[in-house]
């Protein structure tokens, strides 16, 4: 019987035990993966070929082998399996008595075909990465790309590889359209994405492949994003150092430099121990930030007590991870008033308009109180109280005709305790009073004069209300509302710089939260690459990178240690498979990482 990825105590202990021989199957697939059919006879294992595993970023697996090329049935060619964008999957089995137990390699594509004299076609393959990141030149993106905020990170992840990039419009009759997605097959994204917002852009220029865009997302929220052994992507949150600790191993070693080939423990001395990450926003209303990491634990190699290695300081892109739809309302908001400023033509230099200077002014919040108070004054105006609640009047500049002359007035009277609004009735009065005091032949002039010293109406002094009269009042009463240091430009700039300081604290920690989250991951990572052991052993189909294994070693003073694999290498033509892991105990981890973080502030 046949069994596919399925882990069995009959599958560990034929392992254990050493039954069986190793077979090799390449399934052709479809443009959507399905099947098509299979290869198991022709694949030559008398010719070097292997499969090679790395634990990165978007292209993990890569391959070679030979196919027996009788009658050039494998040419390439447009009906060939190995043609250009075709699938297939690698799978290893291991074969005892009747059972066969298969695990999968990877799904691939080819990147090149050789044919030779002695019918035999030798091909180089490449995991499902290829596809994103220019191996076989696909997917660049012929414009700047943008994801927007406010969606999911999972949701951002998934409409990538939905995305169709072989559109072409070469004349308004012809398209080129395959009308495939850039991957057929759903991504696994872990959950903790699917309830992580986008709080900012994920911006790629133009002339970049696709894989640019996901790689900012993995930076930007710690992920590892690669393809399997199954062909799925991979959007998952990185192990952070502490975590390896816990792992569930896939496999124990024991006396490995006693039972096993090629032990090696390399200790490379050129790795890293100090990295400082940093932003670097023009935006003058954002804070810089950085965070040095250091690895400081006693056990590994890189210590800093060893000496100080500084890695090349590393730029992170600065998001606004706290009040982007604030900050985005606030500079609407500006837009707005200045393309209103722009339709008027008004001059923003003139601030003062008869006895009202919008440079000078009491303003009136429309808090609970306030609204309560001035409710009656408001409706005669025509305002609703309510839609006012939360909003400041400056001015509430408005025009009337009175005595046939057109006069543009502010309602707001100014007052050594605040702005008071007058009711309709009140400034009507104010006005006709004023007129008739300066009888028939007043004029602009004269009427302005008369509201600086004003006149009482009961037990109040009523003055300075009049901005303009004539033929230019209508436009004084609607524009003088957008300029000076109280009106709604300059108000709404405030706004938007009180938003932007109120936010930016929180802003700056996370910033300084994600720097030092990629420094720690930095010096993992070049950990994990500088200090390795490696070693052959028989294949065991399952290994994978990024993955746990217990290696227990007398010769080497090693009980019962926890190693993450880096690499895995797997003959086609042996039976034996080569793997460098790295010791948890020689990496940087939450004990052993100490840091510092700066914030740069503007002058």
């Amino acid at each position: 019987m046949e069994y596919f990825n399925r882990y069995t105590d009959e599958y560990i202990n034929a392992l254990k035990q050493g039954n069986g021989y190793y077979k090799i199957r390449l399934e052709l697939l479809s443009d959507n993966e399905t099947s098509t059919g299979e290869i198991t006879q022709d694949l030559s294992l008398s010719s070097q070929g292997q499969i090679t595993i790395n634990y990165e970023q978007i292209v993990r697996r890569s391959c070679s082998l030979t196919l027996i090329n009788v009658n050039k049935k494998y040419m390439p060619n447009k009906n060939s399996p190995f043609w250009l964008n075709r699938k297939f999957k690698l799978w290893i089995g291991l074969s005892v008595g009747s059972d066969i137990y298969w695990w999968a390699q990877g799904v691939f594509l080819t990147v090149s075909a050789t044919s030779n004299g002695n019918h035999e076609l030798s091909i180089e393959g490449i995991d499902k990465g290829g596809i994103l990141d220019g191996t076989l030149k696909l997917n660049m993106t012929d414009y700047a790309y943008e994801i927007q905020r406010g969606d999911s990170v999972a949701n951002a992840v998934q409409s990538i590889l939905a995305l169709n990039m072989n559109e072409i419009n070469l004349s308004k009759q012809i398209i080129y359209n395959n009308e495939n997605p850039i991957d057929p097959t759903i991504p696994i994204v872990d959950i903790l994405y699917y309830n992580q917002t986008l709080q900012n852009v994920i911006h790629v220029d133009a002339n970049n492949y696709i894989s640019e865009v996901i790689l900012s997302l993995a930076d930007a929220y710690a992920a590892d994003c690669y393809y399997d052994a199954n062909g799925h992507f991979i959007f998952t949150r990185y192990i952070e150092n502490a975590g390896n600790q816990y792992s569930s191993k896939i496999w124990e070693f024991n006396n490995l430099s006693s039972y096993f080939a090629d032990v090696n423990y390399n200790y490379s001395y050129d790795g890293e121990n100090v990295v400082t990450y940093y932003t670097n926003s023009s935006d003058a209303n954002t804070t810089n930030v950085s965070y040095t990491a250091y690895n400081t634990n006693p056990l590994s190699p890189l210590c800093v007590t060893t000496g100080i290695r500084r890695a090349q300081s590393q730029e992170m892109p600065y998001y606004r991870y706290y009040g982007q739809q604030e900050i985005d309302d606030c500079e609407a908001a500006i837009q707005e008033i200045q393309q209103e400023i722009l339709n008027r033509r008004i001059d923003t230099t003139i601030t003062t308009f008869g006895n009202i200077d919008m440079n000078n002014r009491e303003i009136l919040e429309w808090n609970e109180e306030n609204l309560e108070t001035y409710t009656d004054e408001l409706e005669s105006w025509g305002y609703d109280p309510d839609e006012l609640e939360g909003s400041v009047s400056t001015v509430m500049g408005m025009s009337r005709e009175y005595d046939g002359v057109e006069i543009a007035f502010s309602p707001l009277l100014q007052t050594d305790s605040g702005a008071v609004l007058l009711s309709e009735d009140v400034v009507d009065s104010y006005i006709t009073v004023l007129i008739e005091n300066l009888g028939v032949g007043w004029t602009k002039e004269s009427l302005i004069a008369a509201d600086v010293d004003g006149i009482y109406i009961g037990s109040v002094l009523v003055n300075k209300l009049i901005a303009d009269a004539g033929n230019t009042a209508i436009a004084t009463g609607e524009n003088m509302h957008y300029v000076g240091q109280y009106g709604a430009l300059a108000m709404a700039k405030a706004d938007l710089a009180e938003t932007e300081a109120y936010y930016e604290p929180l802003n700056t920690q996370q910033m300084i939260l994600n720097c030092r989250s990629a420094a720690n991951h930095y010096l993992t990572k070049n950990s994990l690459m500088g200090m390795q052991l490696s070693f052959s052993c028989p294949i065991i189909p399952h290994i994978d990178v990024n993955k746990a294994i217990g290696i227990n070693d007398e010769a080497e003073g090693i009980d019962d240690g926890t190693f993450i694999i880096q690499s895995v290498v797997i003959p086609l033509s042996a039976n034996k498979m080569n793997i460098e892991a790295t010791n948890v105990n020689w990496l940087p981890n939450d004990m052993g990482f100490d840091g510092e973080a700066q914030i740069f502030e503007r002058s």
